[in-house]
């Protein structure tokens, strides 16, 4: 068994290894978008988000 109290700090991943990190984000972007009328594909909407990101 694990002790935790051996750490001091726990990192984790959040790229999408560990969770569904485009599932997560596009419902917020649409939402955005959509409000503001502009209507693009998931997939387009995620391809400008991976290019803004950095």
């Amino acid at each position: 068994m694990l002790k935790f109290n051996q750490f001091e700090i726990v990192s984790f991943d959040c790229y999408g290894t560990l969770i569904d990190g485009e599932r997560g984000i596009l419902p917020a972007l649409k939402h955005l978008l959509l409000n503001r009328e502009i209507n693009f594909s998931d997939e387009g909407i995620l391809y400008l988000f991976a290019e803004f990101e950095s």
